[in-house]
């Protein structure tokens, strides 16, 4: 399963959606609207799920942490 995330960054080129592989062990309950720790360059940022996917058309990292 992929998550859609919007990430807590105010910068014009971060206002769109990162995909991410959700790990097997959050999939039973990660849900719209969760918090997430998620891998950005050589950060971590918190964002939010606001989509759940089967796939990606890119080459997508796993998520690091779920916050709620």
């Amino acid at each position: 399963m992929i998550a859609r995330v919007i990430l807590d960054i105010k910068h014009q080129e971060m206002n769109r959606l990162f995909d991410y592989l959700v790990p097997a062990k959050w999939e039973p309950f990660l849900s719209l609207g969760m918090r997430v720790v998620v891998p950005l360059g050589e950060s971590k940022r918190m964002g939010y799920v606001v989509e759940l996917v089967e796939e990606s058309e890119f080459e997508v990292k796993e998520i690091i942490e779920v916050l709620d």
